[in-house]
């Protein structure tokens, strides 16, 4: 007597054909978001390393000029834009910086009208969003606090000398909201200056 027997074949039910779809669906999403996280952060990171190395840039430009000069002019020319003028012993040449919140900060070296970038400044993306904005700068001489107590020569250091603030937003990208705020400050000596005070007594 012949034994017949049925195979049937293994297929996948219409069930676990959606859960199949489903779980893919998910792992796929998953992967196009982190990928998408990583590729946002990378993008973040970078111009928040662009703007870390502008700022330091443009403090260190302008320390090694305040440092040979013996005069310091600043100049409000409106809310967004300030000028600077250095000038320097023995010489009629001057240094200028135009520090713009919009345009960055320029230099111009005495030898014509025309300002220079001091470091690449693109605060826009290819679609008009920002990237980072430089929203305060401020130049002004150390002061003093109640109950210090400083020396003549202390006291002329202190005239000879300038504490500078840049601050810097950087913008979540693609979203354009601000989500940091760098601040740079330095503290500048000037020799030039602090020789000048003492021949002049101008302190």
């Amino acid at each position: 007597m012949k034994k017949y027997i049925h195979i049937t074949p293994n297929g996948f039910t219409l069930v676990e054909s959606l859960v199949s779809i489903l779980i893919v669906s998910s792992i796929s999403f998953s992967m196009f978001f982190a990928f998408y996280q990583i590729q946002k952060n990378l993008v973040n990171e970078d111009y928040k390393s662009d703007m870390i190395n502008y700022g330091n840039r443009i403090l260190d430009d302008m320390e090694n000029e305040i440092m040979k000069s013996y005069q310091l002019v600043k100049i409000n020319q409106s809310l967004s834009n300030t000028t600077l003028e250095l000038y320097y012993n023995n010489t009629q040449n001057k240094t200028k910086y135009l520090v713009s919140l919009e345009n960055g900060i320029k230099k111009n070296n005495g030898t014509s009208n025309r300002y220079t970038p001091i470091d690449i400044y693109n605060p826009k993306d290819d679609e008009n969003r920002y990237k980072y904005k430089i929203t305060n700068f401020e130049i002004s001489q150390p002061t003093l606090t109640a109950g210090d107590v400083w020396s003549y020569e202390a006291n002329m250091a202190r005239y000879a000398s300038y504490e500078i603030t840049l601050e810097i937003d950087l913008y979540n990208y693609p979203n354009n909201q601000v989500i940091e705020t760098l601040e740079f400050n330095r503290r500048i000596f000037s020799p030039a200056k602090f020789i000048y005070n003492k021949n002049t007594n101008n302190a």
